[in-house]
């Protein structure tokens, strides 16, 4: 046994069907040694999940949340590439030459997937105070 009590349906729906769809339904329910009313709850769910205009339907539920997640994939798609240009502004001001954006963030690409990361942010910071520290100071 799985554990899991059987929904319990508490509303009653009378329909009238023509003889080939209730034969239709007789052979599919005897295939698969289901109750005929079994089959016409699975149809009536089929269809009302298809619906994408109802609010509580699955389809319109992954739907939804499909439109949100593509627009949280563009936010951080935006994000990066604002991080990626204005890193390599910083980059460019503190070592005199021009870097393009796209260089950084592959740069930190290849770093992520190396898993080193924090690594060469700790490299980039000791370089950049080895710099400072070997800088003539002005008398």
């Amino acid at each position: 046994m799985s554990g899991r009590t059987p929904p319990s349906y508490d509303h009653r729906l009378s329909v009238n069907i023509t003889r080939q769809m209730y034969d239709r339904l007789a052979q599919i329910a005897s295939t698969r040694d289901e109750a005929i009313s079994e089959i016409a709850r699975e149809a009536f769910r089929v269809f009302l999940d298809d619906q994408e205009d109802l609010i509580a339907s699955r389809k319109h539920f992954t739907r939804s949340f499909q439109r949100r997640l593509d627009h949280t994939d563009w936010q951080l798609s935006v994000l990066l590439q604002l991080v990626s240009f204005l890193t390599s502004q910083v980059m460019t001001v503190f070592n005199e030459q021009a870097i393009a954006p796209e260089s950084v963030f592959q740069f930190m690409l290849e770093k992520v997937t190396e898993n080193d990361w924090q690594d060469a942010l700790h490299n980039a910071r000791s370089k950049e105070r080895r710099k400072q520290a070997e800088k003539p100071t002005a008398s």
